[in-house]
């Protein structure tokens, strides 16, 4: 057993420093016989030195004094790292199609070059054959304010009964409401926004308790409402104002990056070598 923690910890490191300078990235198994975590981007770009991240056990550990509290940062600061960990939450879930299930700020660590460490990769969700493939449909008609065609294809993959009764804008209006960011031009991110959406989501007694009751969520979709939730959480605590459609369909489309960050990481995801991050 030590041996074999010892062979995936030199594997780790083995791949962190094949990451270029400017890059911080988290790669291997969180205990033995799990899916690997093949790892993403989280850099700024004006080469910081390589955070190393060792396994020890099932945990990533970087120093717990490697890092700052945000409170105390600059708007500028907040900013940058709101797209840090948004191109890092898509680029889990579009390109590496493996994801960390437990996004919280406690496995956060922000560091002054505007470098982010992401830690404790025990709840990993990879996509299994066809899951990607059948929820993403989803969420073209959901953009597109197609509740007809949305409604339709939640039927077709079991969100939703094919008696459900169900008036399909009523639908649309409840399963959108995460992704208000996605519908406006531009939008800021804040408490008050997470809150209320999340409690309106679960209120089983209010306005939406008929869809509610007929929803049917699939163990692959509840993970990742939890992982977009949680970098809902966190953005809504920073503030974080971007034209967030722009960004997210870079990852859905790979159509060229908007901003300095995107550019960046896509120059780097076009280095690696073929097949060595994704599905």
């Amino acid at each position: 057993m030590r041996e074999e923690v010892q062979s995936r910890e030199l594997e780790v490191l083995e791949r962190v420093r094949a990451i270029p300078e400017g890059f911080v990235a988290t790669y291997g198994d969180v205990s033995p016989g799990s899916p690997r975590f093949a790892g993403a981007v989280l850099f700024k770009c004006d080469e910081p030195p390589i955070h190393r991240i060792i396994n020890e056990g099932s945990r990533y550990l970087v120093p717990r004094d490697d890092g700052y509290v945000l409170a105390g940062s600059t708007e500028e600061e907040r900013q940058h790292v709101a797209e840090v960990i948004f191109r890092f939450v898509q680029g889990s879930i579009y390109r590496n199609g493996v994801f960390n299930g437990d996004p919280h700020p406690g496995n956060y660590r922000f560091h002054a070059d505007g470098t982010v460490t992401f830690l404790d990769f025990g709840l990993v969700k990879r996509w299994a054959e066809g899951e990607f493939e059948q929820l993403m449909p989803l969420i073209d008609p959901l953009l597109d304010r197609e509740a007809d065609v949305m409604v339709d294809r939640m039927v077709k993959v079991g969100f939703l009964p094919a008696d459900h009764g169900l008036d399909a804008k009523h639908v649309w209006d409840y399963v959108s409401a995460p992704y208000k960011p996605y519908l406006e031009p531009e939008f800021t991110f804040t408490r008050d926004f997470t809150g209320t959406t999340m409690m309106s989501l679960l209120d089983v007694t209010g306005p939406f308790a008929d869809v509610i009751a007929k929803l049917m969520m699939p163990t692959s979709f509840v993970i990742l409402d939890r992982v977009v939730w949680g970098m809902c959480a966190l953005l809504g605590q920073l503030g974080a104002r971007n034209r967030w459609r722009d960004l997210f369909e870079e990852y859905r489309f790979e159509i060229p990056p908007t901003t300095e960050l995107g550019r960046a990481e896509r120059a780097w995801y076009d280095a690696l070598p073929q097949n060595s991050v994704g599905r």
